[in-house]
């Protein structure tokens, strides 16, 4: 879980997400603590994407309790683990994405520019130019990250 959520969330415990809301993180790109920052990534919380995740997190979960029961046999599942000999729903990690269900990162090197702006111009990137909004959705970066980098 992101730093910045993980204070917000131990500092106003029970507290739900706000459509809309965003968390700014400032960090070094080699992952150093005492260098100055380079980067900042701003995590946004979608009310709809929360639900369309929480709705396929519900689903997997299902399936996997089916699959510990033995009323289905599955290949893979996100939730179960084939590997151990005492089958078991993962429910830790269920519980973790349930959290960071509707979350989403931006990341930049433009740090002045205002958290919307960088929403704003990804937006924009995805609706105008299709080939290269098609392959950043399909990449497997955590949280669904995206990187967005100015170059001088």
């Amino acid at each position: 879980m992101p730093e910045v959520i993980e204070t917000w969330r131990r500092e106003i415990p029970g507290e739900a997400y706000a459509h809309g809301q965003i968390w700014t993180q400032a960090s070094a790109s080699d992952a150093r603590k005492h260098t100055t920052p380079n980067t900042v990534t701003h995590f946004q919380y979608s009310y709809d994407r929360a639900r369309r995740g929480l709705r396929g997190i519900k689903e997997q979960v299902a399936k996997a309790k089916r699959a510990v029961d033995g009323e289905i046999a599955i290949k893979r599942n996100r939730y179960f683990d084939l590997s151990t000999p005492n089958k078991k729903v993962n429910y830790a990690l269920a519980a973790k994405h349930r959290a960071l269900a509707g979350i989403k990162g931006y990341e930049t090197d433009l740090t002045a520019l205002p958290a919307q702006e960088v929403i704003g111009h990804y937006r924009r990137l995805f609706r105008t130019w299709p080939p290269l909004g098609r392959h950043l959705i399909s990449s497997p970066v955590g949280l669904g990250r995206k990187v967005i980098y100015h170059h001088a």
